[in-house]
């Protein structure tokens, strides 16, 4: 009883964390919205635009810069934090698991707080916006799915409201997941120009991803 004591104190903390991440990514990107100094497309333009030296036009853009630079800042120290405590509760189911991916996202937030158009260190923005997009999906689709087989089990013999909410849910987190990693691979190593680009599929991420942080119980966790 006390280790499943001490495992929901540890879950509740992660909880907490987790919140703060959809907090610190809801805030740092409306914040450089606002800053940013032309409109931004938001279906239209990636999110590393806002963060850029640079606007898409050329003009100075270092009131959105250092917000992004901060915020994601922000966004890496939180997921290593939690990185670290899935690494030492051994008692929380796949911990092995969520700490790597919750460290790939710590260290995708780590690249993309560099300026997507920085002299010497663009690459790392790069590699860091494909492993962050990439880890929180994945990270997203782990925990969507546990949590689905705590309460529903493999394939429940009566599948009422929930069960097909949840059910859907699972598979939308990996549609999600799948689609944003076909099209990265096609607009950089093919002449891809489909209609679904990158800056939509981005944003369908990133909006799937907020709604499973705030659906997660703390046994999700």
């Amino acid at each position: 009883m006390t280790f499943e004591v001490e495992t929901l104190k540890v879950q509740k903390a992660l909880r907490i964390l987790l919140w703060g991440v959809g907090v610190v990514l809801v805030l740092t990107i409306g914040l450089a919205i606002w800053q940013y100094p032309e409109p931004y497309e938001f279906f239209g333009e990636h999110v590393s635009n806002l963060g850029g030296i640079q606007s898409e036009t050329l003009l100075n853009n270092y009131n959105s810069s250092m917000i992004m630079i901060i915020g994601f800042g922000f966004f890496a120290a939180i997921s290593f934090a939690m990185a670290i405590i899935y690494f030492v509760s051994k008692r929380i189911k796949f911990n092995i698991t969520k700490g790597v991916l919750t460290l790939a996202i710590a260290g995708g937030a780590a690249g993309v707080a560099v300026p997507r158009d920085h002299s010497t260190l663009y690459q790392w923005h790069y590699v860091g916006a494909a492993l962050f997009i990439l880890g929180f999906a994945a990270y997203n689709f782990v925990c969507q799915a546990r949590r689905y087989y705590r309460k529903h089990g493999f394939i429940p013999e009566k599948k009422n409201f929930n069960f097909w909410i949840d059910f859907i849910f699972v598979w939308i987190v990996l549609a999600a997941f799948v689609m944003y990693m076909v099209v990265f691979l096609l607009m950089h190593f093919t002449s891809y120009t489909n209609i679904l680009s990158g800056p939509i599929a981005q944003k369908i991420v990133l909006i799937v991803d907020l709604i499973a942080v705030i659906i997660f119980d703390t046994n999700d966790m």
